[in-house]
């Protein structure tokens, strides 16, 4: 118990001698490095000592470095009856770029004033090359090709290798690759090799790249940072030689971080040449091959089918926007969104791209499709080069609206000879009783006699009324068809009514045929396989204005290009597509009221 007593009167006594000093030390933030003369793929060790209070320094920040924190520690010392204490923070500087750099100062807020430290000057110099033959850990870039042509494609690869162990190993600075387009050549892989009897654990990266500005490129540095596994102490000896005792877990090593960087690659890009370049070369560079197929060779007027064009091969083909080919009368094209499938191909980018193009014809026969011609430019040899598909024919039949009986011409009627055979003759037939002589009873009233005697003139008079009606409102099947024509539009306009659950490519192609049909009653004429181009000129002579007869024609063409195009179908355009036909099923109908009186008047 005594001892107890003279413990805490102790403790005591040494609180109440040290409160006053600490209360009275001024706090102090002090800097100091391990060095201050580094190589580029080097680190300084940083701490920062706070002494006199226990507030965190602000964050630090230093320019043309990355910073990593190894955490804390404290230390309490009591010199003369005087205690102190300090927190020391540990911070890991790895340089960005060589030069003389200003470390600090770094500063810590205490009772509403501001604390800094002082400043260290650091030099940064260039890394000295490590031979790859003895270094235990070391990174190379290299390229396949350092003299390409503008938009050829060659490889950049990055390898890491160690002999050691390594922890915590973070690409953390890539190059930009400006005026290169770059995609990553696969996965990173990881192989063992053998190099002047000491074998390597070697991490590789491919970069496919494919320069777009002719001249002197820079491929910058890649920086790697890792930790190396190393022994405390340096080396063992006797049992802990064993690698076994490498393990972390027995305390008997420790990690180094370290910086690696690569060299920078110098690339000169060649122009490509102006000696035979075609006039619709469109940059594209590589080895390729084009070709062409039809989804069905037989189609009718008014039909769709597909012209597939498939370009593979290894360069930049994902850059190229599509594959045109020539107008072919008769024959209506809509472009389809182009797929890409990208492939590796013998170490480089390459794939296939597909073109598709809905093909309508407009009239009845065989239409010849042309090849479709490509012109890239093959590095390899150095010159121009030509691709083309095989010619296709496509056999169109007439349309089934169009297809009417043709009925030959009556033939003249022969005169008709009849021969008379003459049985007997004789003036006047043979009585043979005298009641055959009386004149037999005729009476007639006399209102059967007035109807039968009124009966032609009253007959007359209706075939010269019905004459002269037919000839002021024909009422023939053209004149009817054209009456009910809008009375049928709107029939089918009711039907038409898009809803969100309706499917977008019947609504577009039932639109379609409902505006033709309103056309071709309303005109009287066929309107199945109308063009947008046939209903404008088909309506401008029918007496509507240019403006009416352009607006037709652009939404009968938006039909068709969303049937057979890559038109986004979503329920609010097909809402106004509605409201489109509706409206200008109206304006035509009053436009084109009776559009063949002109032309019948003489």
């Amino acid at each position: 118990m005594r001892y107890c007593a003279l413990c805490a009167y102790a403790l005591i006594l040494a609180v109440c001698t040290i409160a006053p000093s600490l209360a009275s030390d001024d706090p102090a933030i002090t800097a100091i490095v391990d060095r201050d003369r580094i190589a580029l793929d080097e680190y300084i060790v940083l701490k920062l000592s706070v002494e006199g209070t226990r507030e965190e320094p602000a964050p630090v920040e230093v320019p043309n470095f990355t910073i990593r924190s190894r955490g804390s520690s404290s230390q309490i010392s009591i010199v003369n009856g005087a205690m102190s204490a300090k927190i020391e923070y540990t911070y890991l500087l790895y340089p960005q770029k060589t030069g003389v750099f200003t470390i600090g100062p770094f500063s810590l807020k205490h009772r509403g004033r501001s604390i800094r430290s002082n400043t260290i000057s650091v030099t940064v110099t260039q890394t000295e090359q490590q031979p790859a033959q003895g270094a235990e850990i070391f990174v190379t870039a290299l390229i396949d090709n350092d003299h390409p042509f503008l938009h050829q494609h060659i490889v950049c690869t990055f390898q890491f290798w160690r002999s050691v162990q390594v922890a915590n190993a973070n690409l953390t600075d890539q190059p930009s690759f400006e005026g290169f387009v770059s995609e990553d050549l696969g996965k990173p892989v990881e192989y063992q090799k053998v190099v002047n009897g000491r074998s390597y654990t070697v991490t590789e990266i491919k970069k496919a790249l494919f320069p777009v500005t002719a001249g002197v490129l820079e491929i910058t540095p890649f920086t790697l940072q890792c930790d190396v596994v190393v022994s405390k102490g340096g080396r063992r000896r006797g049992l802990l030689q064993d690698p076994f005792f490498n393990d972390p877990f027995f305390g008997f090593t420790e990690t180094a971080p370290k910086t690696l960087r690569t060299a920078p690659i110098q690339v000169t890009v060649r122009s490509l040449p102006l000696d035979g370049r075609p006039a619709d070369f469109k940059n594209l560079v590589g080895t390729y091959s084009l070709s062409a197929s039809l989804s069905k060779p037989s189609v009718a007027v008014g039909e769709s089918t597909t012209l597939t064009l498939t370009l593979s091969g290894t360069g930049n083909i994902k850059n190229l926007p599509g594959i045109e080919m020539p107008p072919v009368d008769n024959l209506k094209m809509y472009d389809d969104k182009p797929s890409f499938e990208q492939k590796t191909i013998h170490g480089k980018i390459g794939g296939t791209l597909t073109v598709k193009k809905a093909l309508v014809p407009l009239a009845a026969g065989n239409i010849r499709i042309p090849p479709v011609v490509l012109h890239y430019f093959d590095p390899d040899e150095g010159t121009y080069k030509q691709m083309a598909t095989e010619p296709l024919q496509l056999t169109v039949a007439p349309a089934a609206a169009e297809q009417t009986a043709v009925v030959a011409a009556p033939r003249p009627a022969a005169s008709v000879k009849q021969d008379i055979a003459v049985l007997g003759r004789d003036i006047m037939p043979i009585h043979t009783a005298p009641e055959a002589l009386r004149r037999p009873a005729f009476r007639l009233r006399a209102m059967s006699a007035a109807i039968l005697f009124c009966l032609p003139i009253a007959l007359f008079a209706v075939l010269l009324l019905a004459r002269r009606l037919r000839a002021a409102s024909p009422d023939d099947a053209r004149a009817t068809r054209a009456r009910k024509a809008f009375d049928a539009f709107k029939t089918e306009l009711r039907a038409l009514k898009p809803n969100p659950r309706q499917d977008a490519s019947q609504f577009y192609q039932r639109a379609s045929k409902t505006f033709r049909d309103f056309i071709g009653d309303k005109l009287g004429i066929p309107g199945a396989a109308m063009t947008a181009r046939e209903l404008h000129s088909v309506l401008r002579e029918a007496g509507a204005d240019d403006t009416v007869a352009a607006e037709a024609s652009r939404l009968l063409e938006s039909f068709d290009t969303a049937i057979f195009g890559s038109v986004s179908h979503d329920p609010a355009a097909m809402k106004q597509a509605y409201a489109s036909l509706e409206r200008m099923g109206r304006l035509l109908d009053r436009t084109l009221k009776k559009p063949r009186r002109r032309e019948a008047a003489p």
